[in-house]
């Protein structure tokens, strides 16, 4: 599953640098993403998981023209993974049999964010995004306990575009971070660092 997730990712980044023909224009959007995350977790003085996965997403978005050469909009984005299970770091055994109460799994990552826009050549943009993001998994919530989880956070990102045949193809990285989780008898961290592509029309 790791390596398909580095194929796709390696596909749609070279689709995404395709020519095209489309200009952004001000209004709604939407479209998919592909993307590829690291996950790390932390809980204070006991243990930290890390793993990485693919993502499958989905963007909707409205884009506001401020001049010939910027603009910002608010973008809702919704990504799913295929459920890899995170390991404990320096223990070869899964996150969720060790013991330590950390993120053992992400399953869906949802972010609500501005963005900004700003022209660098005729047909390439340079993107800036900034908001809210939310995380659903599986943690181990004490000795044996297992249990669906939840945690709200910040996102940041950066990235381009360009057009690309009848949309827009952009190359992004984020990082989203969570602090705190549902239920939280145990307080811990997730980290995540997402490369993903994204095509939208």
């Amino acid at each position: 599953m790791e390596m398909n997730g580095y194929k796709a990712l390696a596909l749609a980044t070279c689709l995404s640098m395709a020519t095209g023909t489309a200009t952004a224009e001000e209004g709604f959007y939407y479209g998919g993403a592909l993307g590829f995350a690291k996950l790390e977790s932390q809980s204070a003085g006991i243990g930290r998981t890390e793993g990485q996965d693919a993502t499958l997403g989905v963007v909707l978005g409205y884009r506001f023209s401020h001049d010939d050469q910027s603009w910002f909009g608010v973008e809702g984005t919704l990504d799913g993974t295929t459920g890899q299970r995170m390991t404990t770091v320096g223990v070869p055994v899964e996150s969720c049999s060790d013991e330590s109460p950390d993120w053992c799994e992400v399953r869906g990552i949802a972010r609500v964010r501005g963005v900004y826009g700003a022209k660098v050549t005729s047909d390439i943009e340079v993107l800036s995004m900034v908001g809210v993001a939310a995380v659903a998994g599986l943690a181990e919530d004490g000795v044996g306990n297992y249990v669906d989880t939840t945690a709200t956070g910040l996102t940041i990102g950066v990235g381009g575009q360009r057009p690309m045949g009848g949309g827009m193809g952009r190359l992004e990285f984020v990082y989203d971070r969570f602090e705190g989780s549902n239920p939280g008898d145990f307080e811990k961290t997730l980290e995540i660092f997402s490369l993903r592509t994204v095509f939208t029309f």
